[in-house]
């Protein structure tokens, strides 16, 4: 075997390239996706990970591991030379030699890097940046040392019953395409996620349920996701180069995208201010933007590289940046100069993260965990496998890494040990994962079709520290399962109808005088109201599932849609009553109950797409959907729900025996149960599959509206009596004790969507909370 031993670095980079490209030729020439699943099926015991960006530096002529480099060899020669499949050498055969031997020689030449790279100035602790600073003096072993930064910068930590001291349950996202890249919102409420069809979704972390469809914004890979610390933007990366932001609430992009670039956009994050978005290329730079004013404020680095990850220092005085070349860069924020630099050996670096006081910058690279306290860097022992995502808890105590042998490991930074097992050992690459903000979920995305969340199962509630008495005594009440009467919304109108949002940041209340009126219902302040040429009664409104459309029906016959985050119309038709609205589950449709026609609409044109002229020349009174979308329910005046296919349009069933007319209708959330209630006074369950009814006795007037809890375990009912009653579904023989605080008829209640309140609506002129005494449901 003789392999030549002349040229320089760069000159045994390129032949290496050169050879690597001849054989791929030779192989049939197979594409570098082809290759990288190839290689996971060939080497599963050897937990082999080619992705593509580390194909791509190897025939690009860039620095690539052993392992890799004989991975990448061993899977070319898994064809022969007619491209027909054969086995691969074994890892010890003597025909990789000659690529061990060139690699060897490759390795004795890489340049050495100087840690600091300040002109003139010799590497030492005091190139740093002050606000990354830290004492000289040795730690001991073991010890990762002191803050980075200033004590009185550190942010406050977020107090949460960490993964390590709980069991936990794993549970995967359904989709069918790869996940590449998860991120959860500023106030947990939402996860999204990139995958490898172009497309960004996103997800109730607690039930794993998608919120809307899914969304195109890239032509490619989505690699990365971030949102905003203040929760106005969602940034995405791609492969085809470009970066985009989306309107978290609309779930929508935002104008065009920011840039289109040669390459991969590996990395996106926002400064803790959300002033700054950094995107990390393919090209070694990182590109500054500012989101709001969608401008470019400055490029860091130098091209020739691929930054696989950026990230901005707490305070947001600093951005560090790592990638294919094994080195971490430190750039001044303010001066954008770079200021420090240090090399971690012969390994990529996949990912960076700051703890969220700053004390500490993680690294997953080739070789494993890295740690650096601003002073040295360490590897952390124990985990030798190459470490492709890392992220700290919000607390700081946890550093979690997700592992290209499939494993994701939760490390105490205090003591640098490992926890507990590895959470998860799938043996396929966990290339991104995301700490919930209260550090009680971890949601991780792996390189083989799925995303998962994991999440403590028992029902541990965080404590309060120096809580007043009357907040221990209120929390005992709901503990207990009372239900308690919040302090009521005060809204000087009559209320018709009342509706959550989605996300439950809103209430909406559609009043007597034509105003439609926002409230918080955690702060019980009003926030907005639609006034401007409203003169009719808002008989109802309803939110569609994705929280983009909020539909209002008029007494006067008007149809209106708005845009909830706004407040601007989006749509008006002219109808000859809307005292009924319905959304369907997937938000594609929107029954009104007009008169003696029930149209459906379409709600993303807004117009007519068919008429059920199925109430037999009765007035439809109430209308809902089942759980499925397939059935629709109308209830007339006549005392009869009519049961409608609503693909076809066709009756399919019909409810009798009621003695009056129907004025609510709601289906349970497993679709078994349909809830009525009439004008007599009278609350009935029907059996979907036996048609059979059970009456719950105790309203002494209309029953105006009816609605199930979201897990189905309770039945809330509103009466002309003035009273709401929460019932059992399961047992009608119990009469329900009323909950009176209202001075008139209650027209409309609805759960919030975690069900934890009731919001009722009165003629009164006010909207009343209520906890429901369900049990607590803890925050996954």
């Amino acid at each position: 075997m003789a392999v030549d031993a002349g040229g320089t670095y760069n000159d045994r980079l390129q032949d290496q390239a050169d050879r690597l490209s001849r054989l791929r030729v030779q192989r049939g020439n197979p594409s570098l996706r082809v290759i990288e699943e190839r290689a996971r099926k060939l080497f599963v015991r050897e937990r082999a990970s080619l992705p593509i960006a580390t194909q791509s530096s190897a025939f690009g002529a860039k620095y690539v591991g052993l392992d890799k480099l004989l991975w990448l060899v061993r899977t070319l020669m898994s064809w022969d030379e007619y491209g027909v499949d054969c086995a691969p050498p074994d890892r010890r055969s003597p025909e990789l030699d000659e690529w061990r031997v060139r690699w060897q020689e490759i390795t004795e030449r890489r340049p050495t890097r100087r840690r600091a790279v300040v002109p003139g100035q010799a590497a030492s602790p005091t190139d740093l940046p002050r606000a990354l600073e830290r004492p000289v003096a040795p730690a001991a072993e073991g010890h990762v040392g002191e803050p980075l930064l200033p004590a009185e910068a550190a942010p406050s930590s977020v107090v949460s019953r960490p993964l390590s001291q709980n069991p936990v349950t794993k549970r995967r996202l359904p989709h069918r395409e790869r996940y590449l890249s998860v991120a959860f919102s500023p106030d947990g409420r939402v996860l999204a996620t990139g995958s490898d069809d172009g497309e960004v979704r996103f997800w109730d972390p607690t039930s794993r349920t998608p919120m809307g469809g899914p969304h195109c914004g890239h032509d490619g890979e989505v690699l990365s996701l971030a949102f905003s610390p203040n929760g106005q933007y969602l940034a995405s990366g791609g492969r085809d180069g470009t970066v985009r932001l989306w309107d978290p609430v609309t779930q929508t992009p935002l104008d065009h995208p920011l840039a289109a670039y040669a390459g991969e956009v590996f990395s996106v994050e926002f400064s803790r201010d959300s002033n700054l978005l950094a995107a990390g290329h393919h090209d070694g730079t990182v590109q500054l933007w500012h989101p709001g004013a969608r401008a470019p404020l400055g490029t860091l680095g130098d091209p020739g590289g691929l930054i696989f990850s950026a990230t901005f220092s707490p305070d947001g005085k600093y951005l560090a940046a790592a990638g294919h070349d094994g080195i971490v860069r430190l750039w001044d924020l303010n001066t954008l100069g770079r200021v420090s630099e240090f090399d971690v050996g012969d390994s990529q670096i996949h990912a960076l993260a700051f703890s969220a006081d700053g004390r500490l910058l993680a690294g997953g690279t080739g070789n494993g965990l890295m740690l650096w306290n601003g002073e040295r860097y360490q590897m952390l022992p124990g985990l030798v496998t190459e470490v492709l995502s890392v992220a700290f808890s919000p607390d700081g105590s946890l550093l979690a890494a997700g592992c290209a042998n499939g494993s994701v490991q939760l490390w105490d930074v205090a003591t640098e040990k490992p926890v507990r097992g590895p959470l998860s050992d799938d043996n396929v690459p966990v290339v991104s994962l995301a700490f919930s903000p209260d550090g009680s979920l971890l949601a991780t995305s792996s390189d083989d079709y799925r995303a998962q969340v994991y999440a403590r199962d028992d029902s541990w509630r965080p404590p309060r520290l120096k809580e007043p008495l009357a907040v221990r005594a209120l929390r005992h009440a709901i503990d207990q399962g009372k239900q308690l009467m919040l302090p009521a919304f005060d809204l000087r109108s009559l209320v018709m109808s009342v509706a959550f949002s989605p996300d439950a940041r809103l209430l909406a209340a559609g009043c007597g005088d034509g105003a439609v009126q926002f409230w918080s219902p955690e702060t019980g302040t009003m926030i907005s109201a639609i006034t401007e040429g409203q003169t009719s009664s808002v008989l109802s409104v309803a939110f569609s599932p994705n929280g983009q459309l909020l539909a209002t029906g008029y007494r006067d016959g008007r149809l209106q849609f708005w845009d909830p985050v706004t407040r601007t119309l989006v749509g008006e038709r002219p109808a000859s009553f809307a005292d009924c609205l319905a959304f369907s589950p997937d938000g594609q449709l929107l029954a009104v109950g007009d008169r003696k026609v029930v149209r459906l609409w379409s709600s993303h044109t807004r117009k007519v797409v068919a008429e059920i002229d199925g109430v037999q020349g009765e007035v439809a009174s109430s209308v809902a959907f089942s759980p499925d979308g397939r059935l629709l329910a109308t209830g007339c005046t006549n005392g009869t729900v009519w049961l409608w296919d609503v693909a076809s349009g066709q009756i399919v069933g019909r409810l009798v025996g009621l003695e009056s007319t129907v004025l609510a209708a709601a289906f349970s959330p497993d679709g078994r149960l349909l809830a009525t209630g009439c004008r007599d006074g009278a609350l009935r369950l029907w059996d979907m599959d036996s048609r059979s009814e059970q009456l719950f006795a105790g309203h002494a007037s209309a029953v105006r509206s009816v609605t199930f809890s979201p897990d189905g375990r309770l039945l809330a009912s509103g009466s002309d009596d003035c009273t709401v009653r929460l019932w059992d579904p399961t047992d009608h023989m119990t009469p329900s004790k009323p909950l009176n605080g209202h001075a008139s008829a209650v027209r409309s209640v609805a759960f919030s969507p975690d069900g934890d309140l009731l919001a009722t609506g009165s003629m009164d002129a006010t909207v009343r909370l209520w906890t429901t005494g369900a049990p607590h449901r803890s925050s996954f």
